[in-house]
């Protein structure tokens, strides 16, 4: 879904996040009050470090290398920016850190083999012009022959 639409989609469900205040100022509903469908329609994402991800990608224009290179180290959302909690590391037991490897091996070795090309006949070559020929050729400048 390109950014247009997803700006449409919102317009159309944008009154159900707002509202008025006693002064007629349109203010934000609580979400609170809303309910799952009503701010997944909006465009709200669930799953919040998704969410973190999807902010900091609107920050940066939407290009995940300036999301990874990013220097506001006092936004809130900053060390969340690649969508991992850094602080919920796991710690690996000696045996879970021997399978992890096992299976990082066997995924690097089958993506090093190289697919064999499929059988049959050999695409004809294409010819190209050698040194002698291009040398050989008339240089054109300005259009002229």
């Amino acid at each position: 879904m390109s950014v247009e639409s997803k700006q449409i989609e919102f317009g159309r469900f944008r009154q159900d996040m707002l509202e008025r205040d006693a002064d007629g100022h349109l203010i934000g509903r609580d979400p609170r009050d809303l309910t799952a469908e009503q701010l997944i329609a909006a465009g709200a994402e669930p799953a919040i470090l998704k969410a973190v991800r999807a902010k900091c990608l609107d920050c940066c224009c939407e290009q995940p290398t300036e999301v990874r290179k990013c220097t506001a180290v006092d936004c809130a959302l900053w060390p969340y920016r690649l969508g991992r909690n850094p602080f919920n590391r796991r710690e690996l037991t000696e045996e879970q850190r021997v399978a992890l490897s096992d299976r990082m091996k066997k995924f690097r070795e089958e993506a090093r083999t190289v697919p064999q090309p499929p059988e049959g006949p050999a695409p004809s070559k294409i010819s190209t012009p050698s040194l002698e020929t291009a040398r050989r050729a008339p240089i054109r400048i300005g259009g002229r022959p």
